[in-house]
């Protein structure tokens, strides 16, 4: 079985070397497996000293650049571009643990109809964790999660999961299946919320992934040790951080709600869309919310709330105002989408 790993990277040299890094530390010879990292960055200094490091690698690490905006366009591309029975993806702010390689090797190797693969997300914490942040932390019998930061871990291997809790920043497919399926939807395009002519563009990424998966039954599993550590430092442990990605899950649902309906968006069926999303959302936060907290939790989750219904509302619409961006959301795949010739 050949492994090919896809990680994107918008050009933070220091941090990616650290996801390269942790490739290093294992017996890469005894595998047959390719990493490839392509750097989705226009800035030709960053470019040029991440292809010098890549000068000392082991031949198994590829560099490419490809300066399409969008890391969900990025890894469709990749996949077209590799030639591994296996395709995994990992961020460049993760680093894979000592038996990361070998789980993701074993778990195809074993079980042959296996289609889907994830694992455990622990956090990799670089500054002091703020009193709010277990407010935020779901915990049930069997697992563990705080989504805003993508961190996840369940008590024990799952041998059919539901797909959702398979998440893009660790997750491994065979590559038949994924092109099979159509690839990834559109995740976001911009970081910055100001940034609205491009957000709008945005969509469900790894989560319609995982909607196309359930909706054919295909095999999916968890598995412990099939771990990474995603880098959670002091600009994600901040309540603008946890806001901005409230606003981006409104906009995600509200593309995902519009994708799957085959009714034509008005302002009446709008408003039922919205409804529906934030009793959804709501259920969700107050099901996380004890009573009689401090007034800055509580402020924090209103806020967070709000972000939400905020993020919804743009999508909507924009969607309602644009056929295009209708067109845009309604594509059979994106495999051949340049978002670049959507925006001008």
């Amino acid at each position: 079985m050949k492994l090919s790993v896809i990680t994107p990277t918008s050009g933070n040299v220091l941090r990616v070397k650290d996801t390269i890094n942790s490739f290093l530390t294992q017996r890469l010879d005894d595998y047959n497996i390719e990493i490839n990292i392509i750097e989705n960055s226009k800035k030709e200094n960053q470019s040029s000293e991440l292809k010098n490091y890549f000068k000392s690698l082991p031949k198994c690490f590829k560099y490419s650049l490809d300066e399409r905006p969008g890391s969900s366009e990025v890894r469709n591309r990749a996949v077209q571009n590799t030639d591994g029975d296996v395709v995994a993806f990992i961020d460049d702010d993760v680093k894979i643990s000592d038996t990361w390689i070998k789980t993701v090797y074993q778990s195809f190797e074993e079980r042959k109809n296996l289609t889907f693969l994830g694992g455990t997300n622990l956090p990799n914490f670089t500054s002091v964790v703020p009193s709010w942040f277990h407010e935020f932390v779901k915990k049930t019998k069997n697992h563990w999660e705080c989504h805003f930061l993508s961190l996840l871990e369940f008590n024990q291997d799952i041998e059919n999961i539901d797909p959702k809790y398979i998440w893009g920043l660790n997750s491994a497919i065979v590559r038949k299946k994924f092109i099979e399926l159509g690839g990834y939807n559109p995740d976001r395009h911009a970081y910055n919320l100001s940034e609205k002519k491009i957000l709008r563009w945005a969509g469900d990424g790894d989560m319609g992934l995982a909607k196309q998966i359930k909706k054919y039954n295909l095999i999916s599993m968890y598995k412990k040790k099939m771990l990474v550590y995603h880098l959670c430092n002091a600009e994600r442990l901040t309540e603008k951080y946890f806001l901005d990605r409230s606003y981006m899950e409104g906009i995600i649902n509200s593309y995902t709600l519009i994708r799957n309906s085959k009714k034509d968006i008005n302002y009446t069926y709008k408003k039922n869309l919205i409804r529906f999303s934030l009793k959804m959302i709501a259920k969700k936060i107050i099901n996380q919310t004890k009573f009689f907290k401090p007034n800055m939790v509580r402020e924090l989750k209103k806020n967070i709330l709000n972000a939400y219904i905020e993020g919804f509302k743009f999508h909507q619409k924009e969607a309602l105002e644009d056929k295009k961006l209708i067109n845009w959301i309604k594509s059979e795949n994106y495999w051949n989408r340049d978002i670049r010739n959507e925006i001008r």
